[in-house]
C-alpha cells in the first residue's frame, strides 16, 4: 500500500456501514447461513440483526447508567 490512491480507496472500506457486517461476521461467527433456502436465509439473518442491535442497545443503555443516570431521565424525552 505505497500508492497513495490504494490508501484512498482502503480509507474508504472503513466505512460506518461495515461495522454491524463485521460484528455479526466476528462475534457472532456469522460466516455461513445455517438453514436452506431464501426464507430460511432471510429469518436467519433477521435473527443475527435483532441480536446485533440490542447488543447494540445494551451498550447504549450501560454508558448512559454509568454516566449517572436513571431509565427515568433517559426515557423523559419520550413521554414514558
Amino acid at each position: 500500500m505505497q500508492d497513495p490512491a490504494a490508501k484512498e480507496r482502503y480509507k474508504q472500506r472503513q466505512h460506518f456501514g461495515e461495522t454491524p457486517f463485521a460484528v455479526l461476521k466476528v462475534c457472532f461467527d456469522l460466516r455461513r447461513f445455517l438453514l436452506r433456502g431464501l426464507t430460511g436465509v432471510q429469518a436467519e439473518f433477521q435473527w443475527a440483526c435483532s441480536a446485533f442491535n440490542t447488543k447494540k442497545m445494551m451498550t447504549l443503555l450501560a454508558a448512559l447508567r454509568a454516566g449517572g443516570r436513571s431509565l427515568d431521565e433517559m426515557f423523559e424525552c419520550c413521554g414514558a
